[in-house]
């Protein structure tokens, strides 16, 4: 597969397309884009300096604003495995201090004993099952070993 095209964005525009794809009812695309930066056979690249806040060497603030999170990551949840064109590596005894178990802001509903319960991803059961490419991971819930603490 030949290397895809490349576009720039701000975080900015890169933010705003997210958004375009989610409210335009493209719900494959925006899942693409969102975790691969992948669209119409592009390959989006953030400028993190575009939108600096500080001057390179300095302490004086450009933008008058303040930062309240970060991206150094994108988490998706699937029920169906989908990686194409490459290869994934598999952890045949993963280790269980490699389980997520830090709260990344994500919920899943469980279904315990016929009631439903807003869980944070950390809480349920997991384990690492595959990486691919760089700093992709594949992890697998067990939802159904998750019950509410006592």
């Amino acid at each position: 597969m030949p290397p895809l095209l490349t576009t720039q964005f701000s975080l900015e525009e890169f933010v705003a397309h997210m958004q375009d794809l989610l409210t335009s009812n493209q719900p494959a695309e925006f899942i693409k884009f969102a975790l691969t930066g992948q669209h119409q056979g592009h390959q989006a690249v953030i400028d993190a300096l575009q939108n600096q806040i500080y001057h390179l060497g300095e302490d004086e603030v450009v933008h008058p604003y303040t930062v309240t999170g970060d991206y150094d990551s994108v988490l998706g949840v699937s029920p169906n495995i989908c990686i194409y064109n490459h290869s994934i590596v598999v952890n045949i005894l993963p280790k269980f201090q490699d389980s997520l178990s830090k709260d990344v802001g994500i919920t899943h509903t469980v279904k315990y004993r016929g009631v439903d319960h807003p869980v944070g991803l950390h809480h349920i059961p997991n384990l690492p099952f595959a990486k691919w490419m760089v700093r992709n991971e594949l992890r697998i819930f067990f939802p159904r070993l998750w019950v509410p603490k006592q």
